[in-house]
Formats: structure tokens, sequence, C-alpha cells
């Protein structure tokens, strides 16, 4: 419950309780009353209405007649309705009437003018202002009609002053306002105290909400500890500053061979090897761990003795403990006997291992040697066949005829070249086959410029290989404009037989310190990626991009294709080795190349958008290269 409707629950019940112990207290006070009056119009009123003859008077009846009715009904009502506000009521008018009374039985008496005041401050003890309100109009009533018509009854002279009663009446407002301001101040009093009760009560609920919560948390707290304990891989032993056994796991018990109730309260020397020399003057602990127990965690392989009587290699991490002055020891302990056993296999399987590294490492070079081999072969068989389909097509086979045809007719030479009409036709034919025969030449030329190239290019890689041997790399300042136009140039046969185009953006003239050759390789291997990417293509779309970008300190160049794009899965794994989407790749080429990149101090990436969405390779290369790291 919220704390203010807490306090309003708390202020009603505490103003229910004031109420009905008014209501008690007025039952009796009314009672009281009655005998009073009835006193009072025995002895009191003959001295003051007749003289000073005692009699019995005409007011001993109204005292108790009328002082029955005015008891009565409040009696009533304060015994079978006590606390509910027809009652309060009742009373307030019913006291303020006995008040009219008593001073009618005195005649008016000055003094017992002050029982209408006391009156009023017995029922501001209800605390409720509202009270006050009829209260002081029946007294101000009672005051006014007896004032005009019966003035000796309430002031006990035979006429008096309407200022009397006016009088009278400040009297009773004045103690009005004393009263409504003690009845508010009480009221608020009550309902502050009402309100620190709810917050108390809501703290203490609070609190053992808290503790049984906590409680619940401690009991499932050791229920856990004991599963753990039990459930535990190692071994848990906790001992005391005496090395006395106080807690054994399941683990503990397996590997010892000890069942819990075997060793809990011994010390644990038990589980230790016979031969341990006995120190009495030191805990068990302190002889099992010597000086590093001071610190607040050791660890050790040690011996321990199990049941049986054997002695097995164990793994033993103690951490230290102290609260409320006792002092505790907690041993992890876990057995050593199969892991010796595979460090020993291990061992021996390392030495096989070295030299299994060492071939596969020579596998994996050679791999890549031969990849870049066969790219450059490629580009060499290509450039071979279109020479021999040239020269198997070749004319040279027409010019042959001719001259035949020329020594048939040589004694009449003049006569057939200017009349015959196959003579006429050889001059021109001539002229014709020298043209194509010129072009073919050139055609040749180039493709064995191509070829030389090429296999100056394998005999590059070769050589580069073996500078692998022997940890020496080719070290020197090129411009990139220069690396990207000689890989170009590799390539360049193998473009010249496709629709796709190159084209190369951003021309630099930056120099930086790298190995030549290696980049080229990877450029080459990446434009011929984009190619193979890009086959499918036509057109205006089958442009492969070449732009070099260059920051303050590296040079990138990217490869750009507008191919089949890589899926987003496969972004991560494109440059291990082996991997491939290629039917018949290897996954060899961007591993190397990725490979190459980071050993010249650079970095190969890749991105793309997805299938069809094209790729973009990166190669970012560092200005200056401090270092070049050969694996």
């Amino acid at each position: 419950m919220d704390t203010t409707d807490r306090a309003q629950v708390l202020f009603s019940e505490q103003r229910d309780r004031i109420n009905a112990t008014t209501d008690r207290m007025f039952a009796i006070l009314m009672a009281f009353q009655w005998i009073a009056g009835i006193l009072a119009a025995v002895f009191v009123s003959p001295r003051t209405w007749a003289g000073a003859v005692p009699s019995i008077h005409l007011h001993v009846w109204s005292a108790l007649i009328g002082g029955g009715i005015l008891s009565g009904l409040p009696i009533y009502l304060a015994l079978r309705h006590k606390g509910e506000p027809i009652t309060r009521y009742t009373i307030a008018v019913a006291q303020m009437l006995w008040s009219a009374l008593l001073v009618h039985l005195t005649g008016g008496r000055i003094e017992t003018h002050f029982h209408v005041f006391g009156s009023m401050a017995f029922i501001a003890i209800y605390r409720d202002c509202r009270l006050l309100i009829p209260a002081t109009i029946v007294t101000v009533l009672d005051h006014g009609l007896r004032g005009i018509f019966w003035p000796q009854s309430v002031y006990g002279v035979l006429s008096a002053s309407p200022f009397r009663t006016l009088e009278h009446a400040a009297w009773v407002v004045f103690e009005n306002i004393v009263l409504v301001s003690s009845c508010r101040r009480s009221t608020a009093e009550m309902w502050e105290i009402a309100r620190q009760r709810a917050e108390l009560e809501n703290t203490n609920d609070r609190i053992e909400s808290q503790v049984r919560e906590r409680t619940d948390q401690l009991r499932q707290s050791l229920q856990w500890k004991a599963v753990v304990l039990d459930t535990a891989a190692d071994g848990i032993i906790t001992i005391d500053n005496d090395g006395a056994i106080l807690e054994f796991n399941r683990a503990a018990e397996c590997i010892f061979g000890f069942s819990k109730p075997e060793v809990v309260g011994q010390n644990v020397s038990m589980l230790l090897p016979k031969q341990e020399p006995a120190r009495d003057d030191r805990p068990a602990l302190s002889r099992l761990l010597g000086d590093d127990l001071a610190k607040s965690r050791t660890r050790h392989e040690f011996e321990g003795l199990r049941k049986d009587g054997s002695n097995f290699p164990l793994d033993l991490s103690v951490s230290k403990s102290e609260l409320g002055g006792n002092v505790t020891f907690t041993a992890i302990v876990r057995d050593l006997t199969e892991e010796k056993a595979a460090e020993a296999e291990i061992a021996k399987v390392n030495a096989d291992l070295q030299v299994a590294s060492r071939w596969a490492g020579m596998a994996e070079i050679a791999t890549g040697v031969l990849h870049n081999i066969g790219n450059v072969l490629n580009s060499v068989n290509v450039a071979a066949s279109v020479v021999t389909s040239k020269l198997r097509a070749s004319r040279v086979s027409g010019l042959t005829r001719a001259a035949s045809m020329l020594k048939e007719h040589e004694n009449n030479l003049v006569e057939f070249l200017s009349k015959d009409g196959k003579g006429r036709k050889i001059p021109p034919y001539l002229s014709e086959l020298a043209q194509h025969l010129e072009a073919e030449q050139s055609d040749i030329l180039s493709e064995l410029t191509s070829l030389t190239e090429n296999i100056n290019h394998i005999k590059n890689i070769v050589n580069m290989q073996q500078s692998y041997a022997t940890r020496a790399s080719a070290i020197e300042s090129v411009s990139v404009n220069s690396i990207v136009d000689e890989a170009l140039r590799f390539s360049e046969s193998s473009f010249s037989r496709s629709e796709i185009r190159i084209q190369k953006e951003n021309h630099s003239s930056t120099t930086i310190e790298t190995d030549q050759h290696r980049i080229v390789q990877i450029l080459i291997n990446l434009i011929r990626n984009g190619r193979q990417a890009m086959s499918h293509l036509v057109g205006a779309s089958a442009v492969l991009l070449i732009q070099i970008e260059e920051t303050e300190t590296s040079v990138r160049i990217h490869v750009k294709d507008r191919g089949i794009g890589i899926p987003k899965e496969n972004l991560t794994a494109i440059f291990r080795h082996g991997f491939t989407t290629k039917k018949k790749g290897h996954g060899f080429g961007l591993h190397h190349s990725a490979n190459t990149a980071k050993e010249l101090g650079g970095l190969l990436t890749v991105q793309s958008d997805g299938p069809n969405q094209g790729a973009t390779f990166t190669l970012e290369l560092p200005k200056m290269l401090e270092e070049v790291q050969v694996s």
C-alpha cells in the first residue's frame, strides 16, 4: 500500500479511537452531570430563587426530568453507537444544554457560566472543529432568548441589557478561536504521526522483505555451494589453520579414493606421500607449501597419496581466507596423471610436427610460386597460340605460287606479265600480299614481344622465390604509375582478345619503396580476376577500372570490376588459403597476394555490395618501407 494511503488509514483509525474514547468519557460525564444537577436543584436552587429557607422546588423536577432527557440519549448513543457522527453532534448539543440547565438551576450565578467554557473545551477533545458550530449556536440562542424573556434564569437579575448577551457570545467566540486553532494543530500532529508511522511500517516491511530475500538467497547460496562442491570437476578441500579437513567434495573422493566421512576432521597430512618429512612445529599446509603460503594464493604441482597407497601427480591451488579471526584454506586439486601422459605423447609428436610444418610451409610457398607462374604461363600460351594461328593462316604460300608462275614463264616474262590474263594479276597481287605480310609480321612481332616479357616475368618470379630462400628482398624506389603500367602490359594480351576494356584513372608520379615484381604480381592477379568476373559482359559496361589514390603516408590502388560480385558471407573468407568459388580454382592467388601485401607493410582488402554488384579490391602500400618481413 502507498505511504499516503496507509497514513490515511492510520489517521482514520486514530480518529475513530479518539471519538470512541471521548464518547465513553461524555457518557460518564452525562451521568455525573445529571446527579450534580439534581443536587444543585435540591440544595442550591431554593436558596437562589426563594431565599434562605430550603424547600422542594420546581427546579428539582426540571433537573430530574430534564436532566434525565439531556443525559439519557447521549449515554445511549455513546454506548450503542460510539464513534459515529450522530453521537458526537448529539453529545455536543446536549452538553451545551446541560450548561444552560446548570446556569438556570443556580439562578444565573456567574461561577456557573464557566461550565459553558468548560463544556466547549471538553467538546474540543474530539478534535473536530465542526462540533463547535452547533455548540456555539445552542449557547448563543440560549443566552439570547433567556436574556430577553427570562434574564433572571441566565444572569440572576430581573432585567438585563442586550449587550450582556453579546458580551457572553463574544467570549464564546473567543474561546472557539482558541479551540479551533488547538483542534487543527492536534489534527495536523495526528496526521504527521500517522504519516511517520506509515513510513516506519513501509520501512519495516521493506527491511523484513529484504531480510526474507537475503535469507532465501543465503539458503539458496548454501544449497548452491553444496551443489557446486559436489558437481565440481576438480577436487575441493577446505582446511583450517591446524590442517584439519573441513570439506571434501565428491571429485576429491574420486581423486584420492577416500570417502568424505573418512577424512573430515583428519589432518591433511593423510593425503601426502608417506616420505614427506614431518615438521610438527608448523601447520600441515605450511609443510606442504613452504614459504609460499605467506602469499594470498599459491599454485603447485605436487604429489598426492591415494587410499591404495599409490602416489600421483596433482595440480594444487590454495587460497587463504580469514573471517571473524578464523583462518581457513581452500585447496583445489586436479589429477595430472592423464595430463602428464598426454604431455609426453605431445612432446613425442611435436618433433614430427616440426618436420611436417617445415614441409607444409615449403608446400605453401611452392603453391604460390606455381600459381603465379601459372598466371603468366596462361599469357604465354595465349601468345604462342596466337603466333601459331597466324603462321598457319599466313598467306606466304601465295607468294610461293606466284614465284612458281614467274619461274615457269621466265623465258617470256615480259609478254606473260603484259599480255597473259594471269600474269597481269601478279603485280597487284604481290603488292597486296606484301602489305598483308607486313601487317602479319607486325602482329607476330607484338605477340613475340609479349611472349618475351612474360618469360622474363617468369624468370623474375623464380628469382624472387630464390631471394626468399636467402631472406633477401629486392626493395627499390619505384613509381606507382610504372608499377600499374607494367602490370597492365603483362595483362594486355589477354584483354586484346576480349571485349573488356581497361580504364586507368588518377595517374601518379609518387615514388614508393617496395618490391616492384611482387606488387606487379599482385596486380596481375587482381586484374586477371576482374577480367574473369566480367567475362559475361559486353558493350559499355565491360570496363575494368584502375584507380590510384594517395594519402599522407600511403598509396592505394583500386581494381574495380562490374562483374558477378561477392556474397557478403564470402567477404571475410575470400583471402583464406584454399577458398575459391571458381569451378577449376585452387584458392591460392588471393591468399598469396594478401600475404605478400602484408609482408611489404601493406594491406589487401575487398568490398562488394553482393552478387552481380561488382567488386573492388584495394591494395594499400606504405610510401616508406622500414623493414620487409619475409615468411
